[in-house]
């Protein structure tokens, strides 16, 4: 196959988003500037070809470091955690046994 579908095979674009975001996940925070190592697990999703559920959190993550800090200053809680949840849950998705990819 070409190097699309070995680099970004299901398993490998799963272990790398839960690996990524898991370890943003571990801090108390996630500033904006934190969030850069997500850059290529979800380039390796965009690759691989979102799932319809998961183009929403996929524009969220490419958008989140130019809006979270504009956000948190506002109402002052960060929400780079959550968008590490939800980057967590798309990675589940994808390893979960019988799923297709």
């Amino acid at each position: 196959g070409d190097w699309s579908s070995d680099v970004c095979s299901s398993d490998l674009v799963a272990r790398a988003v839960a690996t990524t975001a898991g370890l943003l996940l571990t801090t108390p925070f996630a500033f904006d500037y934190d969030l850069a190592v997500l850059a290529v697990p979800v380039a390796f999703l965009g690759i691989a070809g979102p799932r319809r559920a998961e183009v929403a959190v996929l524009i969220a993550a490419y958008v989140a470091p130019l809006a979270l800090p504009g956000i948190a200053e506002y109402t002052h809680v960060s929400l780079g955690p959550v968008l590490c949840g939800a980057l967590l849950w798309v990675a589940f998705g994808r390893a979960a046994p019988g799923n297709p990819g």
